[in-house]
C-alpha cells in the first residue's frame, strides 16, 4: 500500500498522491512553506512514488524506496549550496555551474528507475544567474525528469521560474499533531509533549531533537546565551558579533540556528510580559521566562524580537554578516526595575 504519511500537512501530500495515482504529476513543483515542516521529506516521498516498482507507490519498504530515503539512488539528485572544505570563503548560493551540471545530467535516461528527480533545496539560494541558467531546462524539460524546488521564501525565485512550476503549500503543524507523531514513533510521552511545544510547529526539528541529545544540549546553550546577552558589555557584545560573523562565513546553518533559538527565547519573554505565558514554547524554562518578563521593558523586548527577525532575513539576503550582527547587538534589551514597567 502507498505510504505518504508524514507528521502533518496531509492536504499537500494528498494532492501529490493523487497526481501520481492519476498518472498526472507535473514536471516541476515548488514546495513552499516554513523551514522543517516536511518539504524535503515530501520531495523524497514524491521521488520514491515516481520510481517505486510496486502497484501502489510509494511502499517505503522496497529496495528502491529505501535507497531513495538514504540518498543512494542514482536517479534522485539533490542540489544545495556546496560546502567548502578548505579555507576558502563559504559559498553563499547555488551556482551557475551547479545548474549547468543539472542541465547535462537530466539529458541522460534514468539509470536504475523510471524517472529522474532533481530536488533543489533550498531553491531560494539559487543565484539569479543560476536561476536564469535553469530556465532553459525548466521550459523544455525532458519527459523523464521531475524537478522539485524546495523553499521557505518562494518570492526570492524569479517570476519566470515560479510561473513554470506547480506550487504546493506546506504549513506549520499543530503541537498536538506533532506530539501524536512522536508518540507513534515511540518517543517517551513527557518528552514528546515538551518537544512538540518547543518545535514551534516544525516536526522536522522535533524528530531530530528526539533522536539527538546533542541537539537539545545545543539548544540549552543557545538559550543560556540568549539570557546572558543583557549582562554583556558593549565591547563583549561586539566581540560576540565578530565571532558569530566569522562562523557564519564558514558555515551559515549553526549561526541561523542560534539566532532562531534566541528569537524563540525572547518571543517567550514577550508572551509572558503580555499575560500569555500559557503559550510559551520553552515549557521547561517557564520560571526563567517569567523572571525575564519582569526585568525588561516590554517595548524593548518587542524591538529586539523584531531585530532578531530582521537579522535572520538580512543574513539570508547576503547583507554583510558583521554589519548585521553588530546592529543586532545594539538592540539587546537593558535591565529595567520592576516598578518602571
Amino acid at each position: 500500500m502507498a505510504d505518504w504519511e508524514l507528521i502533518g500537512n496531509a492536504r499537500p501530500l494528498a494532492a501529490l498522491a493523487a497526481g501520481v495515482a492519476n498518472g498526472s504529476p507535473v514536471h516541476s513543483y515548488i514546495f513552499a512553506g516554513p523551514e522543517r515542516v516536511g518539504k524535503g521529506a515530501a520531495a523524497l516521498l514524491l521521488a520514491a512514488a515516481l520510481n517505486c516498482p510496486n502497484a501502489d507507490p510509494p511502499c517505503r519498504a522496497c529496495e528502491v524506496c529505501r535507497r531513495i530515503a538514504e540518498a543512494k539512488h542514482a536517479d534522485v539528485q539533490t542540489v544545495t549550496v556546496e560546502v567548502v572544505t578548505d579555507d576558502g570563503p563559504a559559498r553563499k548560493a547555488i551556482s551557475v555551474e551547479q545548474m549547468r551540471d543539472v542541465e547535462a545530467s537530466v539529458m541522460l535516461a534514468p539509470y536504475e528507475g523510471r524517472t529522474r528527480v532533481v530536488i533543489i533545496d533550498p531553491a531560494d539560494q539559487m543565484s539569479s544567474g543560476a536561476q536564469n541558467a535553469f530556465l532553459k531546462t525548466l521550459e523544455e524539460p525532458p519527459p523523464h525528469v521531475v524537478f522539485v524546488l524546495v523553499t521557505s521564501d518562494a518570492e526570492r525565485l524569479l517570476e519566470t521560474v515560479r510561473s513554470r512550476c506547480r506550487r504546493i503549500e506546506f504549513g506549520l503543524v499543530a503541537a498536538a499533531e506533532i506530539e501524536a507523531g512522536l508518540l507513534a514513533r515511540d518517543v517517551d510521552a513527557s518528552k514528546a509533549a515538551v518537544l512538540a511545544r518547543l518545535s514551534a510547529g516544525k516536526p522536522g526539528w522535533a524528530l531530530e531533537a528526539a533522536a539527538s541529545p546533542a541537539l537539545l544540549e545545543r539548544r540549552g546553550e543557545a538559550l543560556d546565551a540568549a539570557r546572558a546577552l543583557t549582562s554583556l558589555s558593549i565591547a563583549d557584545r561586539m566581540d560576540l558579533a565578530e565571532k558569530l560573523s566569522d562562523q557564519f562565513k564558514r558555515d551559515r546553518a549553526p549561526v541561523d540556528a542560534t539566532l532562531e533559538q534566541w528569537l524563540g527565547w525572547w518571543r517567550d519573554v514577550l508572551l509572558a510580559a503580555s499575560d500569555a505565558a500559557d503559550s510559551v514554547a520553552n515549557l521547561d524554562r517557564r520560571e526563567a521566562i517569567a523572571e525575564d518578563a519582569r526585568r525588561y521593558q516590554r517595548s524593548e523586548v518587542v524591538a529586539f524580537v523584531e531585530a532578531l527577525r530582521q537579522t535572520r532575513q538580512y543574513l539570508r539576503e547576503n547583507v554583510q554578516s558583521r554589519i548585521a550582527l553588530d546592529a543586532l547587538m545594539l538592540r539587546v534589551p537593558g535591565l529595567t526595575p520592576v516598578s518602571a514597567r
